[in-house]
């Protein structure tokens, strides 16, 4: 019996000091870093090639509502002066045809007491095609006569808005009306809404848009 214990305590002392066991353990190890080592560089590439798109796709976004903004900007040729003669049609100079019309129908009605206004500006851009959008716009004027323009690409979460303030003020006086009396032999008089902005004093910011 001691013979038997013997024999086997000797062939466990053997195994215990055998390295073929220890030999494949380090192989798997070795395996699963190489395994870890390749998926973190094949994400790595993943997340920069996202990256890339993402980057060009605000590049396109950046380079569209800019000159948008910039072609706004340039239907101001100068300070815009607006006047409105109650009962007349109003009149407005120092802007672009198309940009003035706008600008003329949005302060008839703030003048007319109607509050805020909103207007949505049409773009026609090239380019925009690449990343699925479209240029979109929209101009603004609150009681105090002060426009901004929001302008943003339409394309997921690449919009990279931009928004023109154009300072803005007016006022509302009373003018007589030169030869026209009234009853008592006194000029009558009409009010008279008069509405500026400044085209020099106009600036660009970045603007979240509200839906």
């Amino acid at each position: 019996m001691t013979d038997i214990f013997t024999h086997i305590k000797s062939k466990c002392h053997k195994k215990i000091k055998s390295q073929e066991g220890a030999s494949l353990i380090l192989a798997l190890v070795g395996f699963l870093i190489v395994c870890f080592v390749a998926i973190a560089i094949v994400n790595a590439s993943i997340l920069n090639a996202r990256r890339t798109v993402e980057e060009k796709k605000e590049e396109v976004a950046y380079i569209a509502t800019t000159e948008a903004a910039r072609l706004i900007q340039e239907c101001l040729e100068e300070d815009v002066t607006y006047k409105k003669v109650e009962g007349e049609e109003s009149e407005i100079t120092g802007a672009d045809r198309q940009f003035g019309d706008t600008l003329k129908d949005m302060a008839d009605s703030v003048s007319g007491g109607s509050g805020s206004q909103a207007h949505d500006i049409d773009f026609s851009y090239s380019g925009l095609e690449k990343i699925h959008g479209s240029l979109k716009g929209r101009m603004t004027m609150d009681e105090s006569y002060t426009v901004e323009v929001d302008i943003w690409v339409e394309s997921g979460d690449s919009n990279y808005p931009l928004t023109i303030v154009i300072p803005g003020e007016g006022n509302k006086v009373k003018e007589e009306i030169p030869g026209e009396y009234d009853a008592n032999g006194d000029l009558l008089e009409k009010e008279v809404t008069y509405a500026s902005w400044s085209g020099e004093g106009s600036y660009i910011i970045s603007k979240i848009k509200s839906d």
